[in-house]
């Protein structure tokens, strides 16, 4: 498949419900820690029914996103740039394509457009399945926890904007 995720409903909505596995594991403690979080925020955000002060969550959602894209990007790109990985260019590509679409659904969703995060849990958790298994389980030989910068997302997603 390819960045731009199937729109196949039951599939993308069974991806929030199955969340992380093992099966998922690259190797490395904290960045299957990184992934567990972008999966547990998928499933809050998909089971937002009927909440009360929905747009603050939606936001605050939007934001924590934002900066676990940031921090675990980095984090990886970091992982990779340590191991002379020979596929970085590639990876680093998908990474920014998927912050860009992230991005644009976040700015639309503040001027408006409320209907454009309807699919968003959807799309995180299918994105973040095949890139675990297409793009990450290729590094899985190259990087573990000895090479990976284990500061907290927040630190590494300051980093990455400064």
């Amino acid at each position: 498949m390819s960045d731009d995720v199937a729109q196949s409903g039951d599939a993308k909505s069974s991806a929030v419900l199955a969340g992380w596995s093992e099966a998922l594991s690259v190797g490395s403690t904290v960045l299957d820690e990184d992934h567990r979080a972008f999966f547990d925020l998928a499933t809050m955000l998909h089971n937002l029914d009927g909440a009360q002060d929905i747009d603050l969550i939606i936001q605050s959602s939007l934001s924590v996103l934002d900066e676990y894209i940031l921090g675990h990007f980095l984090r990886e790109e970091k992982a990779m740039r340590k191991v002379n990985y020979p596929r970085m260019a590639e990876h680093v590509l998908r990474h920014r394509r998927f912050q860009a679409r992230v991005r644009a659904i976040a700015h639309e969703y503040s001027q408006g457009s409320k209907a454009v995060v309807e699919g968003l849990p959807d799309l995180v958790a299918e994105w973040l399945r095949e890139h675990i298994l297409r793009d990450d389980m290729q590094y899985k030989n190259w990087i573990n926890d000895r090479v990976v910068d284990d500061r907290p997302l927040v630190f590494l997603a300051m980093e990455a904007e400064g």
